[in-house]
């Protein structure tokens, strides 16, 4: 009770638009973005508000698969050939981290399109698409959706932060304007050491930003005091950067005008 109240006072003083509540998002609302594998969401503590007439939340998500594997193989082919394989026999059940971090959702006010578009930082992407080879797992999940790279979009000036995928690119190409790609190389440049994917789908603009760290932990509190602990500033830190987050974001909504 103690936390939902100091959160909720210091994201009213920084600004009075937004409000937290510390439940999380649906797994629904997480998948609505279209960029993970399924798999099983734990979420807590939410910011949400209006931003120029739009609705736009963030919150903590933290996403796990769980899978059996046994005798599994890896292969790397280049050119359709197979120039390397591996296998490990193993029935151990592992978990597998999808994404830990935060979770941003956006109403678009003037952005539409009928299939999702997907900006993905290019270390992700480059080896199979600098070098055209192509790394296969019979057995490991992975965390990102399935990239076909024939949807790749080539940019005006492309960028060596992160790639663009549409299987309509005639629609991408309507949204890629020149104001949207500026606001997606600023987030990119201040987001430099940290992966940051984004995607729009069906009206919602959804960014996942890794973020390894528990951004209201409580522990510190349990050990000393809200004033030894430094509480309060690192909440009111965490919200300024949030805050920082949500209006940068909001700037997408100005780019389809």
């Amino acid at each position: 009770l103690w936390k939902q109240e100091l959160v909720s006072k210091i994201v009213s003083f920084v600004n009075p638009d937004l409000n937290f509540f510390d439940k999380g998002i649906t797994k629904e609302e997480f998948e609505a973005s279209e960029i993970f594998n399924h798999g099983i969401l734990s979420s807590e503590d939410t910011i949400e508000g209006i931003v120029d007439g739009s609705k736009v939340s963030i919150s903590e998500c933290n996403v796990r698969s769980r899978s059996k594997s046994s005798n599994s193989r890896a292969a790397i082919e280049y050119k359709n050939v197979q120039i390397h394989t591996g296998s490990k026999k193993s029935s151990d059940i592992e978990s597998h981290v999808l994404f830990y971090g935060l979770f941003l959702q956006l109403e678009l006010s003037n952005i539409t399109i009928s299939s999702p578009l997907k900006i993905i930082p290019a270390r992700r992407t480059h080896i199979e698409d600098k070098f055209g080879i192509k790394i296969t797992s019979q057995s490991y999940i992975t965390d990102l959706k399935v990239l076909n790279s024939d949807d790749r979009i080539d940019l005006p000036s492309s960028s060596d932060a992160y790639n663009v995928y549409c299987t309509n690119k005639e629609e991408a190409k309507a949204i890629l304007t020149p104001k949207f790609i500026k606001v997606i190389d600023f987030i990119y440049s201040k987001f430099e050491k940290i992966e940051v994917i984004m995607s729009i789908n069906k009206g919602m603009f959804y960014m996942a930003i890794s973020w390894n760290q528990d951004m209201f932990e409580t522990d510190l509190f349990l050990k000393n005091n809200i004033i030894e602990s430094g509480l309060a500033n690192k909440f009111h830190q965490d919200i300024i950067f949030i805050n920082q987050v949500i209006t940068e974001v909001g700037l997408i909504n100005k780019t389809g005008t």
